[in-house]
């Protein structure tokens, strides 16, 4: 059986002939024989013409570094795996990325086909083990696949078992199955998220556990979170000598850590630089206080929550850095409570305060927002680019306390105390700069005998509705304020309420003010009016800068119209889950592909 002759000339080489007697089935086997050996020799053609592409001039080095860029941001998208996709491209890049364990060390745990054969291909490499209940609705197959992953506790660099209270009984079982040691063990989050946060003591969810038979040697560990997790601070934590990130929330009073076992942690944790303990620092008098301090010399970030007695004992009982970033909320059911808390504040702050901000986010305490004057800002712009989880820092660091009492049914002499606490017990006599963002009222002598104290405060900003009192304090005898040159006043404070017993703002109030302190020569030099000012005349403006240099209006003449608008920008269409078989990794997304 031979091809004819127009078969030869069109395929430009010679075809295979046969004799007589071969079947067909025979000659159909070495014809494809023939096919795969030209296939083979035109994928070699096309590999040879895909290396003369500008990427693949490429070092290996680089490509990787894209592959991982591409491979990170996939990453952020639930865990897709479509960056796998890039291993279909070319032989080349298959190669390349199939022997390179880095790229096979994220393990997903909602499939296990993958998870097996990245187990293969990462080789000897760390691995990191993601495991987030609260992202599957169906988290049986999810905590079947993770229970054996977790034998390979010393590989995992990275480890992060969490999810919500409806899953606390997986979560926990996955827990019990962590073993003693962890050689490798860098990063460790364990949580039972509480989305609702303001659970009762009483009825709130019981917490997990990670028992002290699990994971007790972690020296490696340099980054551990908890929350609702209970910790075991004689066993997990007493030799962290490594450890630069310690967090743990939202622990029940029971699993409280002693006295003892968490100053004896604590001191061996020279090492680290964040530190943010809510609700879970010890209780108060349970052990004799010792007069030894800790030092924690390179701490940049504390954030603390608790009791105001739990608080300073904790800050009477370490050595801060000077340019420490502090946070810290004290919940007090007293206000000898919160002055112990402030005193020790005070003690722990060695620089003074320049910049004071008062709030009032809820009607039974103040937050105080204060900057450093000593932090100069390329300082704090470098802390702000290596710490950006703690937000933009415009100029100075800042020290950052609340104070409140848990009741809503407190009258108005706790919260003077509270105020007048914070001002005596805070370093805020280099303070230069004031805004008061207040909800309840402050008697006048009460602003006169703290802000009006206020040896270097040149600029006052009043946003909220009690400005009647600062203008009454303004003109106390004998007088305060003694340098304040600058005032500024929204709207609001202009507005009538009848709901609270305080008399709004005036006109003539406010100008009856400016006169007395200019006859004291006392006079505020700079005046700013901002918002709606419906009675604000160009003769009442003028009357205004006769008893002060420079009076801005930054007035809306009619109230801001309200635009009720429809969106209509269309749903982004989304990605399918990537599912792919590890075993068959083929096909080719571009015309120039040799796979």
């Amino acid at each position: 059986m031979s091809p004819t002759i127009g078969d030869q000339e069109h395929a430009g080489f010679t075809i295979p002939e046969f004799k007589d007697d071969v079947t067909s089935q025979e000659a159909i086997s070495l014809l494809e024989a023939e096919v795969r050996k030209h296939e083979n020799h035109i994928a070699a053609l096309k590999t040879r013409m895909n290396s003369f592409a500008p990427i693949s001039r490429l070092p290996a080095e680089l490509i990787c570094k894209i592959f991982e860029v591409v491979r990170q941001s996939y990453a952020l998208r639930e865990g897709s795996l479509r960056w796998i996709e890039l291993s279909h491209v070319c032989h080349a890049w298959r190669n390349l990325m199939v022997h390179s364990p880095s790229f096979w060390t994220v393990l997903p745990m909602d499939s296990p086909l993958w998870t097996k054969e990245m187990i293969l291909r990462s080789k000897d490499a760390s691995l990191t083990v993601l495991i987030d209940l609260a992202s599957f609705s169906n988290v049986a197959p999810v905590v079947s696949t993770a229970i054996p992953t977790l034998r390979l506790m010393p590989r995992i660099q990275e480890l992060k078992i969490t999810g919500a209270f409806r899953c606390a009984d997986d979560l926990q079982r996955l827990l019990d199955s962590l073993p003693e040691s962890a050689p490798a063990l860098e990063t460790l989050s364990l949580g039972c998220e509480n989305y609702l946060t303001d659970w009762p003591q009483s009825a709130r969810p019981r917490e997990i556990i990670l028992h002290t038979r699990s994971l007790r040697s972690m020296k490696r560990l340099r980054s551990l979170k908890a929350t609702s997790c209970r910790i075991d601070w004689e066993t997990h934590l007493a030799n962290m000598p490594m450890l630069t990130r310690l967090t743990i929330n939202n622990i029940i009073t029971s699993s409280a850590p002693t006295t003892t076992a968490f100053w004896n942690a604590l001191k061996n944790m020279g090492a680290l630089q964040h530190l943010q303990l809510s609700k879970s620092l010890p209780i108060a008098g349970d052990a004799p206080y010792s007069n030894n301090k800790v030092h924690l010399p390179n701490l940049k970030y504390l954030n603390l929550r608790g009791e105001p007695d739990q608080i300073a004992r904790f800050l009477d009982g370490v050595v801060l850095p000077a340019d420490v970033l502090l946070d810290i909320m004290c919940e007090g059911t007293d206000t000898r409570s919160s002055v112990n808390a402030l005193r020790a504040l005070s003690a722990t702050i060695k620089s003074e305060i320049g910049s004071l901000t008062a709030r009032q986010p809820v009607i039974n305490g103040y937050q105080i927002e204060a900057d450093y004057t000593h932090q100069r800002p390329r300082q704090a712009e470098q802390f702000a680019r290596n710490y950006p989880e703690y937000g933009s820092l415009e100029s100075d660091l800042r020290v950052l306390v609340t104070v409140q009492h848990p009741g809503l049914d407190i009258g108005p002499v706790p919260l003077d105390d509270l105020w007048t606490s914070l001002f005596h017990e805070l370093p805020f006599s280099k303070v230069s700069n004031t805004t008061l963002y207040l909800e309840a009222a402050l008697p006048p002598v009460i602003l006169a005998t703290t802000l009006g104290t206020l040896p270097k405060l040149e600029s006052l900003v009043i946003e909220d509705r009690f400005a009647t009192n600062i203008v009454k304090a303004l003109q106390q005898d004998p007088p305060v304020f003694p340098v304040l040159s600058r005032l500024k006043l929204s709207s609001a404070s202009f507005r009538s309420i009848d709901s609270w017993d305080v008399p709004s703002c005036t006109y003539d109030v406010l100008l009856e003010c400016l006169t007395t302190r200019r006859k004291r020569e006392l006079s505020i030099r700079h005046l700013t009016l901002s918002g709606y000012f419906p009675d604000m005349t160009d003769e009442k403006t003028a009357t205004l800068r006769e008893v002060v240099d420079e009076v801005e209006s930054i007035l809306n003449t009619f109230p801001e119209p309200y635009d009720d608008f429809e969106d209509d920008y269309e749903d982004e269409d989304e990605y399918d889950s990537y599912e792919s078989d590890p075993y068959h990794d083929g096909g080719s997304m571009y015309s120039y592909s040799d796979s």
